[in-house]
């Protein structure tokens, strides 16, 4: 058995042999190659006149034994749809038409006739070959795209609906054998999407075109071609996973309800406040910043004032002189009616004592001492803890997607080969299948942005 590789470029150099000085009809000898090759049928269509026998006559050449291909009526010709059991027998069906570019239809009948300067390939198909490569092409897979492909197709012509031909388990059976043909002579070991380009040749009738065929696969094949979806969506979940722990682990609600770092973990800044002082009688007052005289009862230079000191006279709060002594010029500083209605009030760092003279009803603001701002180390341990694990997630995730990245990237660059390559299929469609897989190494892209968005949290 000759490698695949070398068994390409034979079927190749074959068809190139056989379509020599024919215009627009490489598909129909290729069709009619791969036909000839897996046993199967093809009936050619097509108005009087238009090369339909010369296909058939081409195909010969491609055989040591041209008899035995035409004893079995593998390929058989019409100028228009036969009677029903006749079309139901060809499981290939392809509708050629006349020459349809001009430039090329004044080339045919300027040049030399094409049967003029035709010959036996020397690659010529052995029957010894025909009975190995069957063999061969038995043990072809079918993919799992491809089976999925299959099934909805067969879903869809299931007899359910009425326009839509329904498609018998035989009739599938072959398409099947078609495919892995197919496969086999592209040097492949399976069956893959552009392989199904074929299937629209065995689908149509009457009541269903083939271009009705041709978009109902293809349909199939694009809705089928998004081989790295699960993947992808299964980092996303484990990029979420990673999101949540370090939500959880390094930052906590404000008050306003925002995410912030945790301070146990990352230090705050203890902000200013006001400053209290124990006076001689173990008051606790504010010093003000700029004493200056009042009038109270009279007039006093107050350096603290206090709203937690309580008379004997239940009266409320009192004056502090610079040594921490309470002001007592008289009674009535220590008699019920004395009441300082003081506030303290903190603005932007700065902080007041306001109030209201509880004899003459003055009012008086003055700025007091506050604290120093201060910083207030976190758990550095547990920190670094933490973030060790959040390193280490961060990597296994990282070499996830650049895994997934290089997986994508090869995938897609042997499928565009393959694809491409393909000597039965409509190569035309290639970015299409393949677009999925270039929209999945996109998202990749955004979802490793978004990795190393997460990860410059725990900075």
């Amino acid at each position: 058995m000759e490698k695949k590789s070398s068994l390409h470029k034979r079927i190749k150099n074959i068809i190139a042999h056989i379509t020599k000085g024919l215009k627009e009809r490489d598909e129909a000898l290729s069709l009619a190659l791969l036909a000839g090759i897996s046993g199967e049928t093809l009936l050619i269509l097509g108005p009087h006149g238009i090369g339909k026998n010369l296909v058939k006559q081409r195909v010969n050449f491609a055989f040591q034994n041209a008899t035995k291909l035409t004893r079995k009526k593998l390929i058989s010709t019409a100028n228009e749809i036969p009677e029903s059991e006749e079309f139901e027998k060809a499981l290939l069906r392809l509708s050629i038409n006349p020459i349809q570019d001009e430039k090329t239809f004044l080339k045919l009948i300027s040049d030399k006739k094409a049967s003029d300067d035709i010959s036996k390939a020397e690659e010529a198909i052995s029957d010894e070959e025909l009975g190995e490569w069957a063999k061969a092409i038995n043990e072809i897979k079918i993919s799992s795209e491809v089976q999925e492909v299959i099934l909805c197709l067969r879903r869809k012509m299931s007899g359910k609906t009425k326009k839509i031909p329904y498609i018998s388990d035989d009739r599938w059976s072959r398409i099947a054998w078609i495919l892995k043909s197919s496969a086999f002579l592209n040097g492949r070991k399976s069956v893959d999407l552009m392989d199904c380009q074929i299937i629209p040749f065995c689908l149509w009738n009457k009541a269903f075109s083939f271009e009705e065929s041709k978009k109902i696969v293809q349909d199939a094949i694009i809705s089928n071609s998004h081989p790295f979806e699960k993947n992808i969506s299964h980092i996303e979940d484990l990029i979420q996973d990673y999101s949540n722990f370090i939500e959880k682990s390094f930052f906590v609600d404000s008050e306003s309800g925002e995410k912030v770092k945790a301070p146990e973990l990352f230090g705050y800044i203890r902000q200013a406040k006001p400053f209290p002082v124990e006076m001689s009688d173990g008051t606790i007052a504010y010093r003000l910043l700029n004493p200056k005289e009042i009038r109270s009862y009279d007039y006093i230079t107050p350096y603290f004032v206090s709203k937690s000191f309580k008379s004997y006279e239940n009266g409320q709060g009192a004056y502090f002189d610079e040594f921490k002594e309470r002001v007592e010029k008289n009674d009535h500083y220590r008699d019920k009616y004395f009441v300082l209605d003081l506030k303290i009030i903190e603005e932007d760092g700065i902080g007041k004592a306001v109030w209201k003279d509880g004899d003459c009803k003055n009012e008086y603001s003055f700025e007091i001492k506050m604290t120093d701002e201060e910083f207030v180390p976190g758990d550095s341990e547990k920190l670094v803890s933490l973030r060790s694990q959040a390193e280490e997630k961060y990597k296994n995730l990282l070499e996830t997607i650049r895994n997934e990245g290089e997986k994508i990237q090869k995938y897609i660059n042997s499928r565009e080969r393959s694809y491409k390559a393909n000597l039965f299929a409509d190569t035309s469609i290639c970015s299409k299948i393949l677009a999925s897989s270039v929209r999945s190494n996109e998202k990749l892209a955004q979802v490793a942005k978004k990795l190393a968005e997460i990860e410059g949290k725990t900075l």
